[in-house]
């Protein structure tokens, strides 16, 4: 049986009529090279998240390595967005290559490599890729 706290129901009550109403509103700014904003009209910018999916067959074999191709078409990107990413799992991450490394960045989809690991390995370690990206619909 799940307890929930009520304090934390009416933290998350509280978050959201603040946002609802517009009392707390958030601010997005896109820095391009580490010193000038990236301007665009203010309604498109976009941060767009998602995973591979635990459990799904992503990974295939690439030489000695696997690699996944992660598709972010939902998020509708005209163009090629920043993309942060991690891999998870319950085993032998701590020595695997390239878990934090985007190749191929297209403004719908990215690629990952990983080194020293199989496909065997990643689907019974569960490994699961998570993103975040950070772009423009406009």
């Amino acid at each position: 049986k799940a307890v929930v706290s009520t304090q934390s129901t009416g933290v998350a009550m509280l978050v959201f009529i603040l946002f609802f109403f517009g009392i707390v509103q958030a601010d997005l700014k896109i820095i391009g090279d580490g010193k000038t904003e990236i301007v665009n009209p203010e309604p498109c910018a976009r941060v767009c998240t998602g995973n591979s999916g635990t459990g799904r067959q992503v990974w295939h074999a690439y030489k000695n390595d696997i690699t996944a191709e992660i598709t972010m078409a939902p998020c509708r990107f005209v163009t090629t967005p920043y993309v942060t990413i991690s891999v998870t799992g319950t085993a032998g991450l701590y020595t695997t290559t390239g878990a934090s490394t985007v190749y191929n960045l297209k403004k719908d989809r990215f690629k990952v490599y990983l080194r020293g690991r199989s496909v065997t390995e990643a689907i019974e370690w569960k490994y699961d890729i998570n993103w975040i990206a950070i772009g423009f619909i406009c």
